[in-house]
């Protein structure tokens, strides 16, 4: 039996139609289509894991050649996104990123493999390279044909250059505010501006617990003088020994020099 077998067995899909039950009595008449089940009835398939996977498949075989040949054969494909394809690119940048392409799949299945990772390294730098050949050789042939088109043809010298602005509004920059409004608002920068009565009391506030903090926690790095010292030798008693919280150790240090004085 003759199939048609341009549709795969992945894409295929089949659909039931008001005509099929005629078509699929039409198969079930075939001689080859009887002795293809009868064959099937008779055969003595093994009682184990491959005996049932050959009645399996010598069964799914038979219902696809009569789904095939009762039903509509629906071929299901998925639309691929074109991607658009930029100005300079032409049929060598092409041909070197599909070499790349095919590089970086190979070098996933052998990432180990260093003649194929230099391959693919030397055809990306070639990429890059001569994508900015072809950019520089694009932009010289616009600014030429424009150079040529401004006196001799203006109208096709402004549809050229109307081809090249950017598609998308989100990329165009827009002045946020005009010419009059930014005189505007220089022109308020030096006046003084009202602000509200709680506002200015807070500030004030906060200000004077600022200054009352820095006075109440006053440092200094004065060096103490002789009468201090001297002061706090006279607080020492005889036969006891002054804790940290009489003298500090910088005044026990200077205390034998005072002394000899």
């Amino acid at each position: 039996m003759n199939i048609d077998r341009k549709h795969s067995e992945i894409d295929m899909t089949f659909k039931w139609e008001t005509i099929s039950t005629e078509k699929l009595h039409t198969v079930l008449e075939e001689s080859s289509t009887r002795d293809e089940i009868l064959g099937y009835e008779n055969t003595p398939f093994e009682i184990n894991c491959s005996g049932v996977e050959r009645a399996e498949q010598q069964l799914n075989n038979i219902f696809k050649t009569l789904t095939m040949r009762s039903c509509k054969i629906i071929k299901s494909f998925c639309k691929k996104k074109l991607k658009k394809k930029k100005p300079w690119e032409d049929r060598e940048l092409a041909d070197v990123k599909k070499t790349v392409s095919n590089l970086a799949k190979l070098l996933r299945i052998n990432p180990y493999n260093l003649n194929l990772r230099n391959n693919f390294l030397g055809h990306c730098k070639l990429c890059k390279k001569l994508i900015k050949r072809k950019k520089n050789k694009f932009k010289k042939e616009i600014f030429s044909k424009l150079s040529a088109l401004r006196d001799t043809d203006p109208k096709q010298y402004l549809k050229l250059l109307k081809s090249l602005k950017y598609e998308n509004t989100n990329n165009k920059i827009k002045l946020q505010a005009g010419f009059p409004e930014i005189i505007d608002h220089f022109k308020h920068q030096g006046e003084t501006v009202n602000y509200d009565k709680e506002f200015k009391t807070k500030i004030e506030t906060d200000i004077l617990n600022e200054t009352d903090a820095l006075l109440f926690n006053e440092v200094t790095d004065k060096p103490f003088t002789i009468n201090e010292v001297n002061k706090c030798i006279q607080k020492l008693k005889t036969g006891k020994s002054s804790g940290p919280d009489q003298i500090s150790n910088e005044i026990i240090k200077v205390v034998p020099n005072t002394t000899g004085r």
